[in-house]
């Protein structure tokens, strides 16, 4: 028998598709409305659910591998790079979004800064991260990620809030990776409703033309979620990508063109995501190698 946490929290998942459905049909006044009554009275009002940036916007890549947050296993060779990354869920207008991911290495400390938004005239999420990335050894990764997170919708207010991640990586022997993270260790609320917050492990290896990881995602309230993808090169310039995800359900392909680590040459990503039930959501990245 489901818990009433349970039973919130599936309910704020579902009024969250039923306006996203909705917002997917005809563009009439009426539906407009009634979309926008249901945005603000699910993810402004309070909820025992996380109900808002439950979604992390990923780049192209890790989407056609169904890689959802913070990638945990960076490729071991990443340098400086700027990466702007657009796609739409579901092929809903309104869930469309954008994003842009600047990285570099300065005396062995790795540095980003990410700028998100998804949303469209109705409602919104914006987030601006500032990540961190130390090296104790080569065989351990220490990360940690500041994120300012702003949230609006049309005829309210903007409302604000502020969440910290935290991630280790672990080379266990050879290409063999081992990795576990926070999203939302401050444990923030924003709009009477908590931000989403995960804990999530997983398991990589990194070779140099193929990659192969497993995650396993737990949040509170929902049924533990895991995904496996991998990610192969066919040649030089061409690496073909698939994952595959339960809870909810989905399915992942991915297409990359570039020669990665040989600069200043760019990458160009491509990826879809399909639900059984809500559709095909669309991803496009562009990665200049700095």
């Amino acid at each position: 028998m489901k818990t009433s946490a349970s039973a919130a929290s599936e309910g704020v998942r579902s009024a969250r598709r039923s306006a996203a459905c909705l917002c997917a049909g005809r563009a009439r006044r009426s539906a407009a409305c009634l979309c926008a009554v249901q945005f603000l009275a699910v993810l402004l009002c309070a909820s025992p659910a996380p109900a808002a940036f439950d979604i992390s916007w990923p780049d192209a890549r890790l989407a056609g591998m169904l890689v959802r947050g913070a990638d945990l296993f960076p490729p071991p060779d990443a340098g400086s790079s700027v990466t702007v990354s657009a796609g739409e869920l579901y092929g809903v207008r309104e869930a469309a979004g954008w994003g842009v991911h600047a990285a570099a290495k300065f005396r062995g400390v790795a540095v980003g800064v990410e700028l998100a938004t998804l949303g469209g005239e109705l409602y919104q999420e914006r987030s601006l991260g500032l990540e961190v990335g130390l090296d104790p050894d080569p065989d351990l990764r220490l990360v940690a990620r500041a994120r300012v997170l702003g949230l609006g919708a049309r005829g309210v207010d903007d409302r604000w809030a502020a969440a910290v991640d935290a991630s280790v990586t672990r080379r266990l022997i050879g290409r063999v990776f081992l990795g576990a993270g926070c999203e939302n260790l401050t444990r923030s609320r924003i709009g009477g409703s908590p931000v989403a917050a995960r804990a999530r492990f997983g398991a990589a290896l990194l070779l140099p033309s193929v990659t192969l990881r497993w995650t396993l995602s737990f949040e509170e309230s929902f049924a533990a979620s895991a995904a496996l993808g991998f990610e192969a090169a066919l040649t030089d310039w061409l690496r073909v990508r698939a994952g595959a995800r339960d809870a909810p359900g989905k399915l992942g392909f991915g297409i990359g063109v570039g020669r990665p680590g040989v600069r200043p040459w760019p990458l160009i990503d491509l990826a879809w995501q399909w639900h059984p039930e809500l559709g095909v959501s669309s991803f496009v990245s562009l990665t200049m190698q700095l």
